[in-house]
C-alpha cells in the first residue's frame, strides 16, 4: 500500500457542476476552454483585495536612476480568503478537495476497507 500519493485532477461530477458555478472559478473565467475539465469546490471569499502602501527607502536603499526615496508596495491579501483557513492554501485546496470528492464518487470501495482518506500538509512555517 502506498503511504502517499497525489490527488489527480479529475473532471467535475454532475453534483459539482450543479452546485458550483464555473463563473466563480477565476481560472475558468480566464481560460473558458477549461470549463468542465477539472473538479473544483469554492472554499474561500474571493476575490481578495490588493492593498497599496508607500514605503520610504532611506538613502541606503535608494535605487540608481530612481529619484524618489519612496516605493509603492502592493500586497495581495490572501489572508482574507477565509476566516477559517486564510492564506493562499485555500486556492490549492479548492482543486484538491474537488478532485478528491470526484475520486470518491468514482472509486469502488475495496473489500473490507473503507473509503480513502485525504491528508494535506502545509509547509513548516504554515499555520
Amino acid at each position: 500500500e502506498r503511504f502517499a500519493s497525489s490527488v489527480k485532477l479529475l473532471p467535475p461530477t454532475a453534483k459539482q457542476l450543479k452546485e458550483e458555478s464555473e463563473d466563480a472559478n477565476p481560472l475558468c473565467r480566464a481560460i473558458p476552454a477549461l470549463r468542465g475539465k477539472f473538479a473544483w469546490r469554492s472554499l474561500g471569499d474571493f476575490p481578495t483585495p490588493v492593498h497599496r502602501f508607500r514605503c520610504g527607502l532611506g538613502s541606503s536603499l535608494s535605487l540608481e536612476g530612481v529619484h524618489e526615496d519612496i516605493a509603492d508596495v502592493w500586497v495581495k491579501r490572501e489572508d482574507l480568503s477565509s476566516n477559517k483557513y486564510g492564506g493562499n492554501k485555500v486556492r490549492t485546496l479548492q482543486y484538491t478537495i474537488g478532485s478528491f470528492e470526484a475520486y470518491l464518487q468514482n472509486c469502488k470501495a475495496q473489500e473490507g476497507g473503507g473509503a480513502p482518506s485525504l491528508l494535506t500538509l502545509g509547509s513548516g512555517g504554515s499555520n
